[in-house]
């Protein structure tokens, strides 16, 4: 073997390249000793699930049962793998404890466009297994874990499998995706503590609802509140992603709490009716600050929820990108032009990346002034004096601006890199492409050209 590909780096790299095919990186880990425990180290370092350790234990230990189709005749559709006693004596585990260390990541998060699916990706866990697994074990399945989707894939009878996480959960663990359809709304309160308690370095979590028909239909609202309380007792996270849990302002000025956190993606609903909602983001509570936070995501919000979030008493001092995903269906009930209440919220100093979508797809122009890209609005952005990137894609908001207003840009933002301001729909400028600036090339006040002439460069 070439002494070039036994240095560790260039071999870690090429064996990695083969850990989309398990067959040939299987086939690799036989071939001698040199390739022997990196390939090995890789092909288990991500499960889809726990069937290949299971499988490690004695072959008296377990079973694999085939439920076959309507007609016999046909492949079955699934492998159910039971265990047949419980493993108690301590050689029943040697083979799982020794793969088992090497498992990083659990979960069905698809990395390649064709992949290929084996055997066990097709078999499932009994629920009697996880009660022999949880009556023989104390201490976590997998104790170097640091990624874990859950329920993983495939599993049956979801909801009463989902206790049986906590066999999972140790030091190591750093992210977390729990589906709150296939767990069930009763036992989310249970995990979460169960992860503050067990996992003390846990820095992401992203939860998904999934089936909304798991969601209580009485107190719809329920979920997102107790979602954002328990989230705020994690102190050391640092990225929370809810994109299809509707928070209300309430909720969110909850999660301020977190001093660590740095990466908010979210979605948001303007449902803070009661009283006791009204009056705490109208009256004058405390400013509530999210000191760490610089990268901010809200996701299918109505355009009245962020102006109960722009008139409400948070602040984001340190918050460099910005996204607001909207479908703007009526006219906003806005107080102040948007781009106003963006000024209000963030350092002028720190914000550079700013990106604004409505997903409207509607014929009706959204007139309303306070959500136009006009030279009046325009200029309330011009206080982000490192703006870098600010791309705003909204085809029914009234779209005006000149060169005047394109020259006061590369003046306000020397650094800006790329621009985009719904130019297929430009009222003074016809059929102007997106701006992508050369970093050599910056919008300049400079510049030999005018700014439309720079622009159609």
């Amino acid at each position: 073997m070439s002494p070039g590909i036994l240095v560790e780096e260039i071999l870690l790299l090429i064996l990695g390249n083969l850990k989309v095919d398990s067959h040939t990186l299987a086939a690799a880990a036989r071939t001698c000793w040199s390739l022997h425990g990196p390939a090995v180290c890789i092909l288990w370092n991500r499960l889809s699930n726990l069937v290949p350790l299971i499988k490690l234990l004695p072959a008296d230990a377990w079973e694999t049962i085939k439920e076959h189709g309507s007609q016999m005749n046909q492949p079955p559709r699934v492998y159910i793998i039971n265990l047949t006693r419980a493993p108690t004596a301590p050689q029943d585990w040697l083979a799982f404890e020794k793969y088992a260390s090497l498992v990083r990541y659990l979960g069905y998060t698809v990395e390649s466009e064709e992949p290929i699916l084996l055997r066990y990706e097709l078999e499932h866990i009994s629920l009697a297994t996880w009660q022999l697994l949880a009556s023989c074990r104390r201490t976590s399945l997998l104790p170097f874990l640091q990624i874990v989707e859950w329920p993983s894939f495939p599993i049956r009878n979801r909801v009463a499998t989902f206790p049986y996480l906590r066999l999972l959960l140790g030091p190591q663990l750093r992210h977390v995706t729990l589906t709150v359809a296939y767990i069930g709304e009763e036992n989310l309160q249970f995990i979460l503590e169960a992860l503050r308690s067990t996992c003390p370095g846990l820095g992401s979590i992203t939860v998904w609802i999934g089936n909304s028909q798991s969601i209580s239909r009485t107190s719809p609202h329920r979920l997102p509140a107790q979602l954002s309380l328990h989230l705020a007792m994690f102190r050391h996270i640092k990225v929370i992603s809810c994109l299809d849990v509707h928070f209300t302002v309430r909720d969110v000025l909850q999660l301020s709490l977190l001093p660590r956190l740095e990466t908010l993606s979210i979605s948001m609903s303007d449902s803070d009716t009661d009283p006791s909602a009204l009056e705490s983001t109208q009256s004058s509570p405390p400013v509530r600050i999210f000191a760490s936070l610089k990268s901010l995501s809200i996701h299918r919000c109505q355009m009245q929820c962020y102006a109960r979030l722009a008139s409400a008493p948070v602040g984001f001092p340190m918050v460099e990108k910005l996204g607001l995903h909207t479908d703007v269906e009526s006219q906003p009930g806005l107080v102040q032009p948007l781009f106003a209440s963006i000024a209000s919220k963030c350092s002028p100093n720190t914000l550079t990346d700013i990106v604004i979508r409505d997903s409207y797809t509607g014929t009706n122009w959204r007139t309303s002034r306070n959500i136009a890209i006009s030279p009046r609005n325009l200029r309330h952005l011009f206080v982000f004096s490192n703006l870098r990137s600010l791309d705003i894609n909204a085809p029914t908001w009234l779209t005006e601006y000149n060169d005047d207003v394109l020259i006061d840009m590369a003046s306000a933002w020397p650094m800006l890199r790329y621009l985009y301001l719904n130019t297929s729909l430009l009222a003074s400028i016809a059929d102007i492409s997106p701006i992508s600036l050369d970093a050599d090339q910056p919008l300049s006040r400079d510049a030999h050209y005018t700014a439309t002439e720079r622009l159609h460069a």
